[in-house]
């Protein structure tokens, strides 16, 4: 676990930024959920909508709106995807990015690498909490999928991560947003992490 611990230090540092403040006041907090549930359910398959674009680099591909922005990173942080380039996390609006990391013939067990990202995100946001644990299918296979919010540099984030593990690699999807724009960009975020896909 030591080696993904790292990566989810990558991950979380891209996906939310380091810049900006944000005016955070009167925003309503995430309501905690004690026991977060955990089920398995199958999604189905997600529609590219014919206006959207493709990245695609090494062995996997993701769509995404027109409007938006890839910026490529350094190691196993691979891409973010920015709602507005012109935005690259100051002033932060929603994003999407991707960290591969290879563990060869290591065994990860997806349950515990969702308990270590929520186990990193404690010590690196302000009032984290987890709101959902989701266990699903999906035609790329299982992955597990969470909900939380924090806080960063004043700014009050909300975030969802999908964790997998395919021919000996991690991959981990991360959608950032600020709260008070949840409602709208996660329906979006959500839409471009279905779209992402990883070939054998």
């Amino acid at each position: 676990m030591r080696k993904i611990a790292a990566l989810l230090v990558v991950i979380s540092l891209t996906s939310c930024g380091q810049g900006g403040k944000q005016n955070t006041n009167n925003v309503p907090a995430a309501t905690a959920v004690n026991t977060p549930t955990t089920v398995t359910n199958v999604t189905p398959p997600v529609p590219v909508p014919a206006d959207w674009k493709t990245y695609t680099k090494e062995n996997y591909s993701i769509h995404y709106p027109p409007g938006w922005d890839v910026k490529e990173g350094p190691g196993v942080a691979k891409f973010t995807i920015y709602f507005s380039p012109d935005k690259a996390c100051s002033n932060m609006g929603e994003n999407v990015s991707l960290g591969v990391q290879d563990i060869g013939n290591e065994s990860i067990d997806l349950d515990e690498l969702a308990q270590s990202a929520s186990t990193q995100f404690k010590t690196m946001l302000d009032n984290y909490s987890l709101l959902s644990h989701t266990k699903l299918t999906d035609g790329t296979g299982d992955y597990e999928q969470t909900v939380f919010s924090g806080e960063m540099s004043s700014q009050k984030l909300m975030y969802e991560q999908r964790y997998r593990v395919i021919n000996g690699k991690i991959y981990i999807l991360t959608l950032a947003c600020p709260s008070e724009g949840w409602d709208v960009g996660q329906k979006t975020g959500e839409q471009i992490m279905s779209l992402f896909s990883v070939n054998p």
